[in-house]
């Protein structure tokens, strides 16, 4: 698989939240999984700013990443899934403690769609 504007990388993996990998884990398709195996460590790198933008398509990831833009391509659907599901966020309440989101909760809500637009943590 060749995705345009990106370039495969070492193969992908998060074994701290997908213990038996993406495609075993039933939170992702196939073709979801595939991605995530083969550009995992680019689209990573991009996020966090170890590696500059090369091209149009990799702008735009990076602007859909940082919640500027809407996620057009099957590349930038399934990292914000990833994101959305191994992200903890933490916020206070009311009371001055602090709340953190389950993996579960993350899990319900990126499966229902709530939330889909990513901010940068």
């Amino acid at each position: 698989m060749d995705i345009r504007g990106f370039e495969a990388g070492s193969q992908f993996q998060d074994s701290r939240h997908f213990p038996v990998g993406f495609s075993r884990s039933g939170e992702f398709t196939l073709h979801q999984a595939e991605i995530l195996e083969q550009y995992g460590h680019v689209l990573k790198d991009l996020e966090n700013g170890q590696q500059k933008a090369k091209g149009r398509e990799q702008k735009h990831f990076i602007a859909v990443c940082s919640g500027s833009k809407e996620a057009e391509s099957m590349l930038e659907k399934a990292w914000l899934k990833y994101r959305t599901l191994t992200h903890v966020d933490t916020v206070a309440s009311a009371f001055g403690q602090l709340k953190s989101q389950s993996l579960e909760e993350a899990r319900v809500q990126a499966q229902s769609g709530v939330g889909a637009k990513h901010t940068r943590h």
